[in-house]
C-alpha cells in the first residue's frame, strides 16, 4: 500500500498500547505524520492524511518487525 502524502490515520482498529499494561482501545485511531506516530484517539481526522481502515484489526504503535 502506498501513501501518496507521508501522512495516514488508521481508522477503527483495536489499539494495544504499552502505555499501561494490558491496557485495549477498541476502535481507535492511530495517526502517523512523516513517519512518526503523533496521535492516538477516536475519530482522528487530519486534513492531508489518508485514512486506511483497519477496523477488526489488531494495532500495535511502536513495534517494530525485526524479522525483516
Amino acid at each position: 500500500m502506498a501513501v501518496s502524502n507521508g501522512s495516514f490515520v488508521l481508522k477503527g482498529g483495536t489499539v494495544l498500547t504499552s502505555a499501561k499494561v494490558g491496557e485495549v482501545l477498541a476502535a481507535t485511531d492511530v495517526l502517523v505524520v512523516d513517519g512518526k506516530i503523533v496521535m492516538i484517539g477516536k475519530d482522528i481526522e487530519h486534513p492531508t492524511a489518508d485514512a486506511i481502515d483497519v477496523a477488526g484489526r489488531l494495532v500495535l504503535p511502536g513495534f517494530v518487525d525485526t524479522h525483516r
